[in-house]
């Protein structure tokens, strides 16, 4: 199966710390996530606002 998933999913998975569970849920049902360069940049640039630093595990934001 591909999937893709929303922006705000991915910064909700990521402030919610259900990281692990997420991915691991990806991985047992054989998901496939279709993203591009563009969505990748638009959670990085999310994920390191200020606004979001008390919220986010620095080590899972490149």
């Amino acid at each position: 199966m591909k999937i893709i998933i929303d922006t705000n999913i991915w910064i909700s998975v990521f402030i919610n710390k259900d990281f692990q569970f997420f991915i691991k849920k990806i991985l047992e049902n054989d998901i496939k996530i279709i993203s591009s360069a563009q969505q990748i940049e638009e959670i990085s640039t999310i994920l390191t606002r200020p606004k979001l630093a008390g919220h986010i595990d620095k080590n899972l934001v490149g």
